[in-house]
């Protein structure tokens, strides 16, 4: 088989564990297919946002590009399924789609990227022109998203040309052709030489591609095996008990309770550990630790500390990239489920509300009732909200009235305010990652710490 089999030493390159789009992400991803597509409008803004309010780890959408190299999301060549329209996306302008689609126009990759600017995406190119593919290269190295994009195609040929013009920087997955060979080499006990860190397949048990020994041969190669497009509870937990590292949905809200269910219940050791009383940290990136291995993000930091002072509670990690307080409102109620001693909840939310310039009001109204709803669930449940701060570059006015909700909710609702856990990152490019956003792993440290500070007297 030339090339494609080999007793080689998978690709550095695209070895999943090497590549920063996995970093800070559970090992099991639920993946949003077209959003929340089974209950908002496929690739529609409400789609993506319902979906990572439900729990969705990645958002998968599909891509088209314009006459005028504008990439679309949409799934069909045609406008014709969609909109009604005959005209294929490679037809037209983008000005020229707006003004056929109106308001109906599906948004533009840069418009999702803006929106929801710490959202992992899986991009599939569906198109077959190889100047797309290096149209997307550009973009995502132009916006600086290369640690938080996978790209994924049917086409050998795209996935080549992409490959080559971003340089290897960003997480690929396999073609349909190098996908086959993959299964082929495992059919006869060889190895492969990948340039992707991820096969994404159709889960078809006759075929043997969901069968445990197949997943830890995939996972022998320092790669990750997802699966589409799986809606059946039955079929999503057979993969998730065979080893998937992912599976793509419509329904992100129930794989998310599965996954979460599965992973409570999947040993005596695990077990005992979730029948220790909770402590459960509700944020966004900031708490989930995007950009660091999963034992470097807060609630692991918190966890050693813990461990330290010999206290017996467990942290659990309830943080989701680009979460709103909408989003943890829409989701607190799984974390009062049987098996979950909350004890404590630590509210770090807030961040994406600012920088999707939300209302105010209507923040501070969701905190609200995030406190109230646990108080009314958990009545001896201590809750601690973070006080956060934005960027100056909203207007002075706009900064000030968003640090004075917090302390104000804090006072008001009765709960412990933990004051700015960035502040000693401030001014501190060292830090801080690339994108002056998150902190590295000594960055988290000190968060943890300002935070412990807080949490260790009231434990």
């Amino acid at each position: 088989m030339g090339r494609l089999c080999a007793d080689a030493k998978p690709s550095e390159r695209q070895n999943a564990a090497s590549l920063p789009f996995f970093a800070g992400l559970p090992p099991t991803l639920v993946l949003a297919h077209r959003g929340a597509s089974q209950q908002a409008p496929e690739h529609s803004v409400q789609a993506y946002a319902l979906a990572l309010s439900e729990g969705a780890d990645v958002l998968e959408l599909d891509l088209r590009s314009t006459s005028d190299r504008v990439l679309v999301v949409a799934h069909d060549a045609t406008l014709e399924r969609t909109l009604g329209l005959p005209q294929r996306w490679s037809q037209l302008s983008w000005a020229e789609a707006q003004a056929l689609a109106g308001a109906k126009a599906p948004p533009r990759l840069d418009d999702v990227l803006e929106r929801f600017p710490e959202a992992h995406l899986n991009l599939e190119l569906k198109d077959e022109d190889l100047a797309v593919a290096r149209r997307l290269a550009e973009l995502i190295r132009t916006a600086g998203v290369e640690r938080r994009v996978l790209v994924a195609s049917m086409h050998a040929p795209m996935l080549r040309e992409f490959r080559q013009a971003s340089h290897g920087t960003v997480a690929t997955s396999a073609s349909f052709r190098e996908a086959l060979g993959f299964y082929a080499c495992y059919l006869i006990g060889q190895r492969c030489a990948v340039d992707y860190a991820a096969l994404q397949l159709p889960s078809l048990g006759w075929l043997g591609n969901t069968r445990p020994d197949f997943i830890a041969h995939v996972h022998q190669q320092g790669l990750v095996v997802h699966y589409w497009t799986v809606d059946d509870e039955a079929e999503q937990r057979a993969l998730l008990a065979a080893g998937a590292d992912g599976i793509i949905t419509n329904r992100p809200d129930t794989l998310s309770r599965l996954i979460a269910a599965s992973s409570a219940g999947s040993s005596a050791p695990e077990r005992t550990a979730a029948a220790a009383p909770a402590i459960v940290f509700l944020g966004d990136s900031l708490t989930a630790g995007l950009g660091l291995p999963k034992g470097e993000a807060l609630p692991a930091r918190i966890q050693q500390h813990l461990d330290a002072a010999g206290l017996r509670y467990r942290t659990i990690d309830a943080g989701r990239s680009g979460d709103t307080t909408a989003g943890g409102l829409a989701r607190i109620d799984w974390y009062f489920r049987d098996g979950v001693d909350l004890r404590a909840l630590v509210i770090g939310l807030g961040s994406n509300d600012a920088m999707r310039g939300l209302s105010l009001p209507a923040m501070e109204e969701n905190l609200r009732q995030l406190i109230r709803r646990t108080r009314a669930r958990r009545p001896a449940a201590k809750i601690f909200l973070w006080a956060l701060e934005t960027f100056p570059n909203l207007g002075a006015e706009y900064a000030g009235q968003y640090a004075a909700v917090f302390p104000r909710v804090a006072e008001q609702e009765h709960v412990t305010l933990i004051p700015f856990p960035l502040a000693d990152l401030v001014g501190h490019p060292e830090l801080n990652q690339k994108d002056g956003i998150h902190p590295t792993a000594a960055g988290t440290e000190l968060v943890a710490e300002r935070i412990w500070t807080v949490l260790k007297p009231e434990l």
